[in-house]
């Protein structure tokens, strides 16, 4: 399988969930509720998605600035 493809299974085993409860919330709850728990799922993978794109830091010492 290519890479692309496990992602692509991946995310869609890690929204599943998400989604589910989600539409159960927009179904039976009130709109503020469900807004709220969208607001909180968008957060979420937001976060999740700018810490998949930052490296991390080097180990080597950095140079003293002059001062």
């Amino acid at each position: 399988m290519s890479n692309q493809v496990l992602r692509v299974i991946i995310l869609v085993g890690t929204l599943f969930p998400f989604v589910v409860l989600g539409y159960k919330l927009f179904e039976k709850e009130s709109l503020i509720t469900a807004g709220l728990y969208a607001a909180m799922v968008i957060v979420l993978f937001g976060t999740v998605l700018v810490a998949s794109r930052v490296g991390p830091a080097s180990d080597s010492p950095r140079e003293p600035r002059d001062q």
